[in-house]
């Protein structure tokens, strides 16, 4: 939790560069919508494969995995961004990548979670991991007000690529996952629509994937108001 805390808030760092850098290359707020929406449009089209994926294979091969692209991306913004070649295509492209990313990370980073605690202790380390996030959110852009002001704003996205050094190492820590009985195994190979049906066919779990749809829905609106901003 401390790493994912380090990580989460270089990743805001990141985010809040990133409007700065998307106001200064954008001519319209179009284009600056264009940025936001190439990395949420990427992650439902992706979804539900990105969990089949987390359900059949290592977690933790899927997390370093997109971990260091995500660094290598952060690297690559930074460094256009330090030498000023910098172009709006570069967001665009960028936005799609991390998207993708993102794709991948959520489920294996939430499938990961049960698979480190005691049955008993899941809610708790459910409710510490989103303490986490959102204490992230808030420390995040005001650093990277302070490292932009102070280094400039090439300066935020090596610090998030530098942030996934913590997460990378406790990975590598982590053993795999032991096999589980035929019958898990078994469970573990079917599709993302046997997995809707079993949701569709339980009412709380189904009310819980409204509610994340509809915050997902909000969050979007915000993130098109900011930039329109």
């Amino acid at each position: 939790m401390i790493a994912e805390f380090v990580s989460v808030i270089g990743t805001w760092m990141q985010y809040q560069a990133q409007q700065l850098v998307v106001v200064k290359q954008s001519s319209s707020s179009f284009e600056q919508a264009w940025v936001s929406f190439a990395t949420l449009m990427i992650i439902p089209l992706l979804g539900p494969w990105a969990g089949t994926m987390a359900d059949r294979h290592d977690r933790r091969r899927i997390l370093i995995t997109v971990m260091l692209l995500q660094a290598l991306l952060s690297s690559f913004i930074g460094w256009k961004v330090q030498t000023g070649a910098l172009v709006f295509w570069n967001l665009v492209a960028v936005g799609f990548a991390m998207g993708a990313t993102q794709a991948f990370e959520g489920p294996a980073y939430t499938a990961l979670i049960p698979d480190l605690v005691p049955r008993e202790k899941i809610a708790r380390a459910f409710a510490l991991d989103r303490s986490v996030f959102h204490t992230g959110r808030i420390v995040g852009p005001a650093l990277a007000g302070l490292a932009v002001a102070k280094f400039g704003l090439a300066s935020a996205f090596y610090a998030n690529a530098l942030s996934f050094a913590g997460p990378l190492i406790i990975l590598l820590t982590i053993p795999p996952r032991p096999r589980g009985t035929e019958a898990e195994e078994n469970l573990r190979r079917t599709g993302f629509m046997d997995g809707w049906r079993h949701v569709r066919s339980d009412s709380p779990t189904f009310r819980m994937v409204l509610i994340s749809a509809a915050n997902a829905e909000r969050c979007k609106e915000r993130n098109k108001t900011d930039a329109d901003l």
